[in-house]
């Protein structure tokens, strides 16, 4: 990362867990860069927070609904017998609410800066 990172650069780490890369991009970007660190799983959300708020970084925007995006779930089943049926009558993204208790898969989130129940 040190590599590709320099000082006043934006590093989005989507699924940043715990934030042990978010840490070190924060440290790279210094002061006139900033982290989106955005986690949707509740249980590593708050230990991203605590670890953002431990280390006293400031530049780590969060959560991404401050900034405009809205998290939304797909619903349809994309299991290889019902992805015909899915394909012919797909159901719109369902509007998710923090802290993100329907969402199971981190694959079926959608991020956007509609702010509806559903998508079209």
């Amino acid at each position: 990362m040190s590599n590709r990172i320099r000082a006043g650069d934006t590093v989005i780490d989507v699924g940043a867990n715990v934030g042990y890369f978010t840490l070190l991009a924060a440290h790279l970007t210094g002061p006139t860069g900033h982290v989106v660190a955005i986690e949707t799983a509740p249980h590593f959300h708050n230990a991203l927070t605590q670890t953002i708020h431990t280390n006293g970084i400031d530049d780590v925007l969060d959560p991404f609904a401050a900034h405009g995006f809205h998290a939304y779930l797909l619903t349809n089943d994309y299991d290889a017998r019902s992805y015909p049926d899915t394909i012919r009558r797909p159901e719109p993204p369902v509007r998710l609410h923090p802290p993100y208790p329907d969402l199971k898969d981190p694959t079926d989130l959608v991020l956007s800066r509609t702010d509806t129940d559903t998508l079209p």
